[in-house]
């Protein structure tokens, strides 16, 4: 998935990240969640991973509706759109961008592997077949899916996570955890320790440098499951900043492989990845 950073920056996240979105002002707040159950001690990985588990193992899916807004870093007025989403762990993303006289801004879609971006204005469909690489280019940014899927369900897949022995602590009741699983994919996850709920994620590339920072604002829970509703994304390298926020919310929604495939429409251009890139 492919976008020019400064003219299509929304369009970057919405397609990449992502992924849960950000209210209008004059949208109704819901009350935060907080669990009415204790969080154990968190003194090994395996007491955070059963934490982490219990919070959000159960979730596999999801499906929602709700507003994006993003604006570059260090501007103050915020640009937005209404947004459809489906996500599904561990990589699999549908999510589409409109708004009222623009019935799609765009369409983000990947499942098997692949990566679609849709944009009906050019009348283009960009093609990535290894949605797992994250890499920057001179005018395009590509980011994972399983990027996306984890930063909307926290973990975007439990059965091949590993944490790391180095626990910290920090102030106001703050674990940071590091996360890796097997497909090299690195994160640091903060944890409020009182709640026991996700407070902040940083994906890190191979040099250890920060990819993306999403900070969980709130939370919403249906039944047993749990799911951010609220999130900020910062993405350094495309020196952008996104507010995204989750309003009709469905947890854990019977999804089918055809939710994650596309069908280019009748005369639009397919462009490969490593052709947008020359």
């Amino acid at each position: 998935m492919i976008v020019e950073r400064r003219f299509r920056i929304y369009l970057f996240w919405a397609a990449l990240f992502f992924l849960i979105l950000a209210a209008s002002a004059c949208a109704a707040r819901r009350p935060p969640f907080r669990p009415d159950i204790s969080v154990p001690p968190l003194e090994t990985p395996e007491n955070v991973l059963s934490l982490l588990t219990r919070n959000y193992g159960g979730l596999e899916s999801i499906k929602a509706s709700g507003t994006l807004e993003f604006r570059p870093t260090g501007e103050r007025r915020w640009k937005g759109a209404s947004v459809i989403l489906l996500a599904q762990r561990p990589d699999n993303v549908r999510l589409r961008a409109y708004r009222l006289l623009a019935p799609t801004l765009f369409e983000f879609v990947s499942g098997e592997n692949r990566c679609w971006l849709f944009l009906p204005a050019e009348q283009a469909a960009y093609l990535d077949d290894d949605c797992r690489m994250i890499e920057a280019g001179e005018d395009n940014l590509v980011l994972s899916a399983e990027t996306i899927v984890a930063a909307l369900l926290v973990v975007s897949d439990f059965d091949s996570l590993r944490i790391s022995p180095e626990l910290g602590l920090e102030p106001n009741n703050i674990l940071r955890v590091l996360l890796i699983n097997e497909t090299q994919l690195r994160r640091q996850l903060w944890i409020d320790t009182i709640t026991g709920l996700a407070t902040k994620q940083v994906f890190l590339t191979d040099d250890g440098e920060v990819e993306v920072e999403v900070d969980y604002l709130e939370h919403i829970a249906k039944r047993e499951n749990v799911a951010p509703a609220e999130v900020e994304v910062h993405i350094p390298k495309a020196h952008a900043e996104m507010r995204l926020r989750l309003d009709d919310v469905e947890l854990q929604p019977s999804l089918q492989p055809a939710t994650f495939q596309f069908v280019p429409p009748p005369n639009v251009r397919i462009i490969k990845l490593n052709q947008s890139q020359q």
